[in-house]
């Protein structure tokens, strides 16, 4: 992205909107990126690229209409 990168936006985010669910979609630096979203506040969820419509649509649905995870 030509201004921030997906963690300075994310972290704009949370601090602007916290409570908005976000799909961050990556092709590469999976296992890093999969462990720092684990420390992020709020509902964050990765999709890895490439991926097919139907994957798209279940993980907006697990991030969207699925209850949070319990602490």
């Amino acid at each position: 992205m030509p201004v921030m990168d997906g963690e300075e936006v994310l972290a704009w985010l949370r601090i602007h909107a916290p409570e908005l669910p976000v799909l961050v979609l990556s092709g590469f630096g999976e296992r890093e990126l999969v462990r720092d979203l684990e420390k992020s506040e709020g509902r964050v969820a990765f999709l890895p690229k490439p991926f097919v419509p139907d994957e798209l649509l279940a993980a907006l649905d697990a991030l969207l209409f699925r209850p949070p995870p319990l602490p």
